[in-house]
């Protein structure tokens, strides 16, 4: 495997820094084998040393204040893995929720929800985002949308690439595979304050909206719902049976679907801008709400207007629709 100047670069730096080869590896994409063969060509030697009774000593006690595997590797010169297997000879239970390491990213990044990126991000979190139970933050779209699962990775700044995933699914009988895009990356700070808007393992019945204003700004929550309707929801048309081509033989829908209290605030925003009296409806175990034609483009005005982050088939959608029906523009 090659690896650009910038990348040899990366990984010396992160192997200096107390990460060790096989985190190296996971944080980036390959196996440990590739991270060990920059670092020889570099001249940079291996950590590989026995510790001595008195450093594992020393390493249980700052481990039981609470300090991570990672950050003790470092202060010792060793590994982490080096410093779980000390730890585990002594009798130490390993703490699980770091998973053994934090990954490279923005750790802050939800704590306080105060730009459109921020906003944005965590309403398509809410939408289409997962948790592990080992921390691991993960968002995923299907493939043709792999541009904002990369926006997603820049905003947050984290390590790792994208990887591109193959599913093989089930759908009303019919096999078919499925391709999607996927960034993931571990960290208990992002999952904690990611679940303060009920966005933890197996979330569906349990998301809630953000409290507006409170939690997020009154001026961010177009950015907010944009995320939702990006990854939970749809924009665009649906030609009703007929043979015309006429736009007023065809709907224009903007819509959510997901957790009751989700859907009545989205419900509960789009009647602040327009006067839609449309229906939340069931949809097998979560609800569904859409409004149409010129209330919908009234909505997706709102929604994406002035947007600097959005999905782009659904943004063009939108757009498409607004060249062909001014009219609906208020």
């Amino acid at each position: 495997m090659q690896f650009s100047a910038k990348t040899e670069a990366r990984i010396v730096a992160m192997y200096q820094e107390g990460t060790s080869t096989n985190n190296i590896g996971r944080l980036l994409g390959f196996h440990k084998s590739h991270a060990v063969k920059v670092l020889a060509a570099h001249h940079v030697p291996l950590r590989c040393r026995r510790l001595t009774p008195s450093e594992m000593v020393a390493m249980t006690e700052i481990y039981a204040d609470g300090v991570s595997g990672t950050e003790i590797a470092k202060q010792f010169g060793t590994t982490p893995t080096t410093v779980y297997g000390a730890l585990e000879r002594q009798g130490i239970e390993r703490r699980p929720s770091y998973n053994g390491f934090l990954g490279v990213c923005n750790h802050d990044f939800f704590n306080i929800i105060d730009t459109e990126l921020k906003a944005y991000f965590l309403g398509a979190m809410s939408g289409d985002g997962c948790v592990s139970q080992d921390n691991e933050i993960i968002f995923s779209l299907k493939h043709s949308d792999r541009a904002l699962v990369e926006a997603f990775r820049s905003a947050l700044e984290i390590g790792n690439p994208v990887h591109d995933v193959t599913t093989d699914k089930v759908f009303q009988g019919y096999p078919f595979r499925y391709k999607a895009a996927r960034v993931s990356v571990n960290s208990c700070m992002l999952a904690e304050a990611l679940a303060r808007f009920g966005i933890i393992p197996a979330k569906t019945g349990r998301t809630r909206p953000a409290l507006i204003p409170g939690e997020v700004p009154s001026e961010l929550e177009a950015p907010y719902w944009r995320g939702w309707v990006d990854t939970d929801g749809w924009v665009g048309a649906k030609v009703r049976p007929c043979t015309s081509s006429d736009a007023k033989r065809r709907q224009f829908k903007v819509g959510l679907t997901g957790d009751r209290p989700v859907v009545e605030a989205f419900r509960d925003y789009c009647m602040r801008h327009t006067p839609t009296e449309g229906t939340i409806r069931p949809n097998h175990n979560i609800w569904s709400y859409s409004v149409t034609d010129s209330y919908a483009m009234q909505v997706a005005a709102v929604l994406y207007d002035g947007a600097t982050v959005s999905l782009d088939r659904k943004h063009d959608a939108y757009l498409q629709w607004r060249a062909l029906r001014p009219d609906w523009i208020r």
